[in-house]
């Protein structure tokens, strides 16, 4: 049996130099997908 599922690709530029400023985009990425459907 197969599950459907929605993905999202990103392409983004990482913040440069500040790893954890580019986590924090990363994260905010995700959820923006996860607000529109995406959900593996």
């Amino acid at each position: 049996m197969s599950i459907p599922y929605t993905a999202a690709v990103v392409q983004a530029a990482p913040v440069l130099f500040d790893l954890e400023r580019t986590l924090e985009k990363t994260a905010d990425l995700v959820s923006q997908a996860a607000q529109k459907g995406a959900n593996k």
